[in-house]
């Protein structure tokens, strides 16, 4: 019984699938004579995961750091182009 216990799944992940998607993993599960979760299950545990580049928190510093210079030139192109209060006076 307690071996039983240790080999029980304990985590869980839901995700959602179109119609078709659905259709198309049902159908070859039951092609290869599985159920539908254990298929899904052994697509996941035999895929190939990409290593990240750097952490999270590299990654949110890095787009800030990208991003300042596009923010700067988009104010500056606005004011270049903005008409000056002169003309009108």
């Amino acid at each position: 019984m307690t071996e039983d216990r240790k080999n029980v799944s304990k985590k869980q992940i839901n995700f959602r699938l179109s119609e078709a998607e659905f259709k198309k993993l049902s159908a070859s599960s039951s092609t290869l004579g599985m159920t539908l979760s254990a298929y899904a299950k052994s697509l996941a545990a035999k895929s190939r995961l990409v290593q990240p580049k750097f952490d999270h928190e590299t990654g949110v510093q890095e787009n800030l750091a990208l991003r300042r210079p596009g923010t700067n030139l988009n104010q500056l192109t606005h004011k270049a182009y903005a008409p000056s209060p002169a003309r009108y006076a």
